[in-house]
């Protein structure tokens, strides 16, 4: 029953903008218009002859950039539209046939509004005053979606089901970076943010009505920011950061359910917002103009994490459910280097150490100290840019993780992955520019998925195309 896995895809985006002339241009003068357009369209194989599925998205933004009597502002609105649709199978345990399990489509749609105000205050003549830039802003968001799905028994037969509902999601923000003194600069920030849940249902209900309905709900949540910034000379920089942010739930994860393979993931409708807490300490040192040395230690602790949680395992099937998992905590350190190697090669490079578990769970204690699923404890990367002679451009990069695990018990591990990404450009006169490029040169085969069935990455995958630059 296994079949090649493989994507068709097609995709547009164009943007027109128009840009006042400088000479013109006063407060409450737009500097520039913009309208962007997007389209998407792909069909996907999934590895076997029933599992398919499909997605078709468009999405519109307007924008405006420009002065006020006393600042600058930017406004965006946009609005968009996605429809997914995918099968679904029972594996057997020899892989030799599958059975249709789930049929699924899921329309949706968005619109949104953003609106950001810059002021700067400058301290004048007074040398022992602090200059102040502040930014202000909201964020309105609309999210409408719906799931509609047919079971097919292994009998005969089938059942529709359905679930959905309406998002709002509104926030304001005010932001002050402070420049206190020639060494030392502070970011001071607060955000208010709500959301609410309406027009929730399920058809059929939990409990075997025919239909049912969730009320309203609504949370809030403030997040606020504090930071610093201490620059003791011009090779040395140091900065702390505390903050608290929010995660409302999504559609998805409240009202839809889903299946891969033989995991089946129920939705719940009850789940509450996530809460973060964190505080990061860093160090930039430069030592030389063209090299750059980064590091930072993190701490942070969040509470009711969304996850799925698993309620039982057979050998047939998978049961787990979305709920908020209590308490988890991450701890780690970050390292960056940048620099360049003689004139015409550059270097990137980066290391990261992760301790990510489950810190308190009361509904099941026995996932307290297990790692949280898909995030590897040591990560690493590497590139290398050369210019060589006739403007041609190389670009080498590799990508390492250790190992992971795929499930929140811990019971299927993802082994270590190498992955090795190149691409060469050259310029074809001023505007023109044709590049090979090549993914997973090395044609590496690695587990991104065991749930319990073994998911594997991107093969090799090479591109040629050709870049053209439109304008100025």
């Amino acid at each position: 029953m296994d079949a090649p896995a493989g994507v068709d895809h097609r995709a547009f985006e164009g943007t027109l903008t128009w840009r006042a002339d400088p000479a013109g241009i006063g407060p409450g003068t737009a500097e520039r218009l913009f309208v962007r357009g997007s389209w998407f369209d792909e069909d996907r194989a999934n590895g076997t002859e029933l599992q398919v599925n499909d997605t078709q998205s468009a999405r519109l933004t307007l924008g405006a950039d420009g002065r006020a009597a006393d600042g600058t502002y930017s406004l965006r609105l946009w609005a968009g539209d996605q429809d997914f649709h995918q099968t679904f199978s029972a594996v057997a345990p020899d892989r030799a046939s599958e059975r249709k399990v789930r049929e699924q489509a899921v329309p949706s749609e968005e619109a949104g509004l953003t609106a950001r105000f810059v002021r700067e205050l400058d301290p004048g003549d007074d040398p022992g005053a602090a200059s102040h830039l502040l930014v202000s802003g909201m964020e309105l968001r609309r999210v409408e979606g719906r799931s509609d799905e047919t079971v097919f028994f292994p009998s005969g037969g089938s059942r529709p089901l359905a679930a959905g509902g309406e998002q709002l999601l509104g926030g304001l923000y005010v932001e002050d970076l402070v420049r206190l003194s020639a060494l030392l600069s502070a970011q001071l920030a607060l955000r208010y943010d709500r959301w609410s849940n309406q027009g929730g249902f399920r058809r059929p209900g939990s409990s075997g009505s025919a239909s049912e309905r969730f009320g309203p709900r609504s949370e809030e949540a403030w997040s606020p920011r504090l930071a610093l910034r201490f620059q003791p000379s011009g090779a040395w920089s140091l900065a702390a950061s505390a903050y608290r942010s929010f995660r409302a739930p999504t559609l998805n994860e409240l009202y839809r359910g889903f299946r891969v393979g033989d995991v089946v993931t129920d939705p719940n409708e009850t789940l509450t917002a996530e809460r973060l807490t964190g505080v990061e300490v860093g160090a930039v040192w430069t030592p030389e103009r063209h090299w750059r040395l980064r590091g930072t230690l993190f701490w942070m602790e969040l509470e009711d994490a969304i996850a799925n949680v698993t309620l039982a395992i057979t050998p047939e099937l998978i049961l787990r459910r979305r709920q908020n998992l209590g308490r988890s905590r991450s701890r780690g350190i970050e390292l960056e280097a940048s620099g360049r190697l003689g004139d015409s090669l550059t270097l990137d490079a980066g290391y990261l150490w992760t301790r990510s578990e489950v810190t308190d769970f009361p509904a099941d204690p026995t996932l307290e100290g297990r790692r949280t699923p898909q995030v590897p404890e040591h990560q690493a990367s590497l590139r290398l840019g050369w210019r060589a002679p006739g403007d041609l451009s190389v670009h080498l990069q590799a990508r390492w993780a250790d190992s992971a695990f795929d499930d929140d018990r811990n019971l299927f591990p993802l082994g270590s992955l190498t992955v090795v990404d190149v691409r060469v450009g050259r310029p074809i006169g001023r505007r023109l520019e044709a590049f090979l490029a090549a993914e997973n040169l090395l044609d590496d085969d690695y587990v991104i998925g065991r749930t319990p069935v073994t998911t594997l990455g991107s093969p090799r995958l090479a591109r040629i195309g050709l870049r053209y630059r439109l304008g100025r």
